[in-house]
């Protein structure tokens, strides 16, 4: 799984550039209402915390900001580059102080149980090699 792992973030990590053109192609720009409908569905408190594993490039993370103005959320993603053009994305858009993020694989998040009000994962779940990990379904199988 960890060569899996490199090899998936490497390939990520070289479209990173290419990433949101590609979304918006691809899914000839449903990606967006998909992100919106999915955000939505969090129904996150006012002032709530949410964690979004596998950022990207944050569009997710900002789509959040956006429905939900007093939120904090955090986006962890482990492709530095996918993370830096995200970084910038916040901070062009004037959020840098409510949306952080942080490079860390979904597998091995770097924040406590419990730290969230709602988490979100939009395309990136396929990418995850170890979906099973500290899940008691998983543990009995």
């Amino acid at each position: 799984m960890a060569e899996q792992r490199v090899a998936v973030e490497r390939m990520f990590s070289a479209i990173a550039p290419r990433y949101d053109f590609l979304n918006r192609l691809l899914s000839a720009g449903r990606d967006r209402v998909w992100r919106r409908e999915a955000v939505r569905a969090t129904r996150l408190p006012t002032d709530g915390q949410l964690l979004d594993v596998c950022t990207g490039t944050a569009d997710m993370a900002l789509e959040a900001a956006r429905q939900f103005p007093t939120a904090t959320i955090a986006g962890v993603d482990f492709s530095r580059p996918m993370v830096d053009l995200g970084r910038r994305k916040v901070s062009g858009a004037g959020l840098a102080g409510r949306v952080v993020l942080s490079v860390a694989p979904a597998e091995a998040l770097p924040f406590p149980d419990g730290a969230f009000d709602a988490a979100t994962i939009a395309f990136g779940l396929r990418n995850v090699p170890d979906r099973c990990w500290r899940s008691p379904r998983c543990a009995a199988s």
